[in-house]
């Protein structure tokens, strides 16, 4: 669905996709307390393979 999306926007970009099973990270501790959001591991692994990549930022569109 995303292939299809993103060809039907004609975006160019690279999808990279993360498999829950295997791609996971500690999140970093926050003095806010317990992180509320789906799979905060699988969030950090994200956010660490973005950084891998050169990603200055990962956004949400919040609806």
């Amino acid at each position: 669905m995303v292939r299809r999306r993103l060809a039907a926007l004609d975006l160019s970009v690279d999808l990279v996709v993360l498999d829950p099973a295997r791609d996971r990270a500690q999140p970093e501790w926050s003095p806010a307390g317990p992180r509320l959001d789906a799979l905060p591991e699988i969030n950090a692994a994200a956010a660490l393979r973005a950084a891998e990549l050169g990603v200055d930022a990962v956004r949400r569109r919040r609806r």
